[in-house]
């Protein structure tokens, strides 16, 4: 559930009351604009005021609501001590996950001999033939897989689209490159991987396997977000 400013407009209300003696409060996420911080500051200049911590991540406050927000934290008199506006912008307004959407871009120097980048390093193809690549140490040896040039950090979420048999990986930088069967994604406790086939979707992590329920209609195309903030959550969802 979403909250948005007319939840904020509610949460203000309570906030105002002299019996409210709440000291955090979290909206990462809920679609919060400039009109639900000025409700914010509004509320909190009441008195008596408990409010120490306000999260507001992940929202689109816009530069007058971030100038607002960081005027009243500057303000001897205001209760807030820690405010927290990280990753704002016009797209975190969009309902759902793609609140979260990243642009990620495949890493040339990590892909394997077989497989072929193109696309501005979005689209990745199995070839037989190896390709001339340059040694590097961070290009997988053994197995065909390519990691993207960004690291995540915060939430974030991504589509992935395949023809034929797909894998979809997410892993820590320190998996192995190099040599041995446990450098696929899934076969090791650094990486996590999802092998699609036809109507089969099944989870790989630390070399065990869990079968999951996809679509009854053969999909090609998977729904991935990480919360880094969440102890790592990881969803992956068949689209």
């Amino acid at each position: 559930m979403t909250c948005k400013d007319s939840g904020v407009k509610l949460l203000s209300y309570a906030l105002k009351s002299p019996n409210c003696h709440l000291e955090i409060l979290r909206l990462s996420g809920s679609m919060v604009t400039e009109e639900g911080c000025w409700l914010c500051v509004f509320s909190s200049e009441f008195k008596p005021s408990h409010l120490r911590e306000l999260d507001l991540s992940y929202n689109h406050p816009g530069d007058s609501g971030v100038k607002l927000l960081n005027d009243k934290l500057k303000d001897p008199n205001c209760s807030l001590q820690m405010l927290t506006l990280d990753h704002g912008g016009h797209f975190r307004i969009t309902p759902g996950l793609q609140k979260y959407a990243c642009d990620l871009a495949l890493d040339p120097n990590t892909a394997h001999a077989q497989l072929i980048l193109s696309e501005g390093n979005r689209t990745a193809k199995h070839v037989e033939k190896k390709q001339p690549y340059p040694d590097h140490p961070d290009r997988f040896e053994l197995c065909e897989q390519v990691l993207c040039e960004e690291s995540l950090t915060g939430r974030c979420y991504w589509e992935v689209k395949w023809s034929g048999t797909g894998l979809v990986g997410l892993t820590y930088k320190g998996i192995i490159r190099k040599s041995g069967a446990d450098c696929w994604f899934g076969l090791n406790e650094k990486s996590w991987g999802m092998y699609c086939r036809d109507i089969i979707y099944t989870v790989w992590h630390n070399n065990k396997s869990t079968d999951i329920s996809g679509p009854s209609s053969r999909t090609n195309r998977v729904g991935v977000y990480v919360d880094v903030f969440g102890r790592h959550s990881v969803l992956l969802q068949c689209l």
